[in-house]
């Protein structure tokens, strides 16, 4: 027999009863509070702004919700809240800490204006380019990842944020997000994504042609030789380092050997030539 149609005021008052009141659910019952939330994205975000459902009260709960809202096109400006946390975050070493090489010769406000940058509010930034201070993995774990990719949908801050982990070169805070989006997002979103990273590199970062290809097959190569890879992630470094190969492979080992640190450059010669040298 088929099950009645609810109507929009059931579909809400369910939703609430199961995240505020409900006990020991079956799985029938959370079945039906994903289909109600998910096909039902007036109601999910009446919930959301109305703050009957908050990160406070119900984190995981909240994060699905607003996940399957950003995968449709809504809440915008909940996904640039989340991201401003993250930005708000970022520690840089006070000037006295600092070498006096050029790289780290910034002003104190370069660092606001890199998250602004971010958070895709100027399209500039500042001639150096701040680099943080200690390591920062906001969007590492399954949880963390999926929320990163369903921003994607609505922000362009999800770019940037790989784009400068990218460029900062800690090889774990490029990771786990791009991860993300090869993993999460549909298939050919992560190459297109490689792109607008290119993109951004010649425009904001004003690197030339030469610089954008060795960071990004240095970050790529440093990816792909660390440990825990999933499947897609090895399928979709793999596909890269190969055309690198195929069309150039003096001048790809010759990046590898003259640019990649000394902790990774051993470790990628192997797997690539069966060397370390």
């Amino acid at each position: 027999m088929k099950d009645k149609e609810m109507t929009k005021d059931e579909i809400k008052k369910y939703l609430i009863w199961f995240l505020t009141e409900a006990k020991d659910w079956s799985l029938k019952e959370y079945r039906l509070y994903e289909k109600c939330y998910k096909e039902n994205p007036d109601i999910t975000e009446d919930l959301i702004r109305d703050n009957d459902i908050s990160w406070e009260n119900k984190k995981y709960q909240w994060e699905d919700m607003t996940n399957s809202l950003f995968r449709c096109g809504r809440c915008a400006d909940i996904a640039v809240e989340i991201a401003e946390k993250v930005v708000n975050r970022m520690l840089f070493p006070p000037k006295e800490q600092r070498s006096d090489e050029t790289e780290m010769k910034w002003a104190d406000e370069d660092e606001e204006r890199l998250r602004q940058w971010l958070l895709c509010r100027c399209d500039e930034l500042p001639d150096t380019i701040p680099l943080t201070a200690t390591w920062m993995m906001p969007f590492a774990g399954e949880p963390e990842e999926a929320q990163f990719a369903a921003m994607s949908y609505v922000t362009g801050f999800t770019t940037r944020h790989c784009a400068y982990a990218l460029f900062r070169g800690i090889d774990i805070e490029f990771k786990y997000p791009f991860r993300a989006l090869i993993i999460n997002r549909e298939e050919g979103y992560a190459d297109q994504v490689v792109q607008d990273i290119r993109n951004l590199y010649a425009t904001a970062f004003r690197f030339s042609e030469e610089q954008i290809d060795e960071l990004i097959m240095l970050g790529f190569a440093v990816t792909f030789v660390g440990a825990g890879k999933k499947k897609q992630e090895t399928a979709f470094y793999t596909k890269y380092i190969d055309k690198w190969m195929a069309e150039d492979q003096e001048r790809f080992l010759g990046i590898i050997r003259n640019k990649a640190s000394a902790h990774f450059r051993g470790k990628i010669l192997k797997k690539l030539t069966g060397s370390s040298k």
